[in-house]
């Protein structure tokens, strides 16, 4: 659980560079949304 919070961490500190960050940020909410079920 924690290695995967960590990639998280890292894929949103890399979307922040770009434009799409609100897009990679509904990203990661609709991934944690599908693991947790």
């Amino acid at each position: 659980m924690n290695v995967k919070v960590f990639r998280i961490v890292g894929e949103v500190r890399k979307a922040e560079s770009s434009m799409s960050f609100d897009l990679e940020v509904k990203d990661i909410k609709a991934e944690y949304a599908v693991e947790r079920v």
